[in-house]
């Protein structure tokens, strides 16, 4: 099927990479919001998109990866296309990971009576990344 945006990509495609701007500009709102001290607005913003790009990886990204590039791997992974794909599946899962980390830690903290240490000790890196 031909996406929308007049590429040869596909729909999911040209779909994935629409959410994936409209998520990147979310996000930059939830600076915003951290900057002027909504900090339950700001958690929402980031949840929200942290949650909606684990859809759109579960859905398109991760399809792609595995019809596209996995079946050429190792062989193929000095090819630029195939590194970089891999290299961002890799530094993208991480990422995803971490904030998932980060949402569960502070959803723990956060709660009525929680505590974050059952998910772990992570106040102190989380104030170092932060500068704090």
């Amino acid at each position: 099927m031909k996406g929308f945006l007049g590429t040869g990509a596909t729909f999911s495609a040209d779909l994935n990479l629409v959410v994936q701007v409209a998520m990147g500009s979310t996000l930059v709102a939830g600076t915003f919001l951290a900057r002027r001290k909504r900090y339950a607005a700001h958690a929402i913003c980031q949840t929200t998109v942290l949650l909606l790009n684990l859809v759109m990886i579960t859905l398109v990204m991760w399809a792609s990866f595995y019809r596209q590039v996995i079946p050429a791997l190792p062989e193929h992974l000095g090819d630029r296309y195939y590194a970089v794909a891999t290299g961002h599946a890799v530094l993208g899962t991480a990422a995803e990971l971490f904030g998932l980390y980060i949402a569960l830690w502070l959803a723990l903290a956060l709660s009525p009576g929680g505590s974050a240490s059952s998910v772990g000790s992570c106040g102190c890196a989380l104030s170092w990344l932060c500068g704090g």
